[in-house]
């Protein structure tokens, strides 16, 4: 019997020669494509049922055909909107660390700001990055971005937050706090301190080489510090940033 492997060649190439389409180039593409071979498997289920149920009057089998035409578009249904979900999970995520890349983190984090609520950004920058790399190699390099991704990633579910790898060894965090803008900064001054007891906890895991070469510089800043905007992402952000490089050099000086 005729079965549905998905997206194989010869599936494809013989729905390609009953229904010419596009290329494909993207994801819309690859629904066209699995919609044509939809049909084409389809229709060569509906053929085998007839000949299958050759014995059963005319009325049963187009409603055997039916069921059958029926299920098998479900089951191509299926099988499409998972592939889907994973083309828009690959372009979306950091390959590394798993984290929502810069364009889909901040397509996210607009969102979040346009909504009427209060909300903290939080900017960390992995210190040594590239000291690390080339005193040490790339393997005790890439230990410093995991350990930071994986401290971003613990306190996401925690405090709600939206996580993302923004830059080469840059991370940004966003979530909600407090209307009032007193507790709102209590509150991530609170989230800071915690990001910065689980990196430590987080380096020390990875038995990193020279452990002192490899830190964490974080900054912050909060919705409610601006006046209403109509797109605070940027405003937002760049505060973030100086604050962080702010604590970059407070570091490096070797103060607290």
């Amino acid at each position: 019997p005729f079965t549905w492997q998905p997206f194989s060649q010869p599936v494809l190439s013989a729905a390609w020669r009953e229904y010419p389409g596009s290329v494909v180039t993207d994801a819309k593409g690859l629904q066209r494509l699995t919609d044509v071979a939809m049909e084409y498997v389809a229709r060569k289920a509906v053929r085998l049922a007839n000949l299958k149920h050759g014995e059963f009057t005319r009325g049963r089998k187009e409603e055997q055909a039916r069921e059958t035409l029926e299920g098998t578009k479900h089951t191509v249904r299926t099988m499409l909107s998972k592939r889907l979900v994973g083309i828009v999970n690959k372009a979306e995520r950091d390959e590394r660390t798993g984290l929502y890349n810069k364009e889909a983190f901040e397509q996210r984090a607009r969102a979040h700001l346009r909504e009427r609520g209060n909300f903290a950004f939080i900017y960390i920058d992995a210190n040594n990055l590239k000291k690390r790399n080339d005193l040490l190699g790339h393997t005790e390099g890439d230990k410093l971005i995991d350990a930071t991704a994986e401290t971003v990633a613990s306190l996401a579910s925690k405090y709600n937050a939206l996580v993302g790898r923004v830059g080469g060894d840059e991370f940004a965090i966003i979530f909600p706090v407090s209307h009032i803008l007193k507790n709102a900064r209590a509150h991530t001054a609170t989230f800071m301190q915690e990001v910065e007891e689980e990196f430590g906890r987080k380096w020390e895991l990875k038995k990193p080489v020279k452990p002192r070469l490899g830190s964490i510089a974080v900054g912050c800043s909060i919705k409610g510090e601006f006046q209403t905007l109509e797109d605070p992402y940027h405003k937002i952000f760049k505060k973030a940033e100086q604050r962080m490089y702010t604590d970059k050099k407070r570091k490096k000086a070797g103060r607290r």
